[in-house]
């Protein structure tokens, strides 16, 4: 996808001092993944092929993802099952063995989808691990992209929402948007200058409109 002066949104994961993990807030589980997907279908395109990229979705079954079948994908799990609650804290596991030269392979990315649908009902490790993955993964291959409804704002900690070094900020009409200092200058742009593929990023001190691509 591209921002309005034509310069494509970038994830520059090869990089780890310039790489950030990513959080997408959106109106409601439609444009959160509209949003999110074309990273991955992305990294699906590019020249690398699987054993040198991966992604790992965790996400509610209610959501399909035209990426579940690509060769990149190590799966799509339901938060809900023993194995959803198992995610975070196994990545967290592979970059303390990373940090270690224990273990090699791919880098991944790690996609939390509509995370503050499920962030209470997570287990203690996989709240607690989270937070050195974010402090940390990048630099071990593994990156985080989430995506938070509007309405679930004050569901995910501020420590938690802080360590996501870039965000991107989706449609939402008004009745979505949360009383909260951090979307009062964003109101009337996410409102009446969105439409659900586009969303602002902040780059280079200015606000940019995005674009993403349809797949399919």
């Amino acid at each position: 996808g591209l921002a309005d002066d034509g310069v494509p949104l970038v994830m520059r994961l090869f990089d780890p001092q310039r790489t950030q993990h990513y959080l997408f807030y959106g109106q409601d589980d439609r444009v959160l993944a509209t949003l999110a997907e074309p990273i991955l279908f992305s990294m699906a395109a590019q020249q690398w092929g699987p054993e040198h990229w991966q992604f790992l979705i965790l996400s509610e079954q209610s959501t399909e993802w035209q990426v579940a079948a690509s060769p990149f994908c190590k799966g799509v799990i339901s938060p809900h099952s023993r194995d959803g609650d198992e995610v975070i804290p196994a990545m967290a596991g592979l970059m303390e063995q990373r940090s270690f030269g224990r273990h090699r392979g791919p880098q991944y990315i790690l996609l939390l989808h509509d995370l503050g649908r499920y962030w209470k009902r997570l287990g203690e490790d996989a709240r607690y691990d989270l937070i050195p993955l974010l402090q940390r993964g990048h630099e071990f291959g593994i990156h985080v992209v989430a995506t938070l409804r509007y309405a679930h704002y004050r569901t995910l900690p501020e420590k938690v929402r802080t360590l996501f070094g870039q965000k991107v900020y989706g449609y939402a009409d008004n009745e979505h948007l949360p009383n909260a200092p951090a979307f009062r200058d964003l109101t009337n742009m996410l409102f009446y200058e969105l439409t659900p593929y586009q969303a602002w990023v902040r780059s280079g001190g200015e606000w940019m409109r995005y674009t993403a691509p349809r797949l399919g």
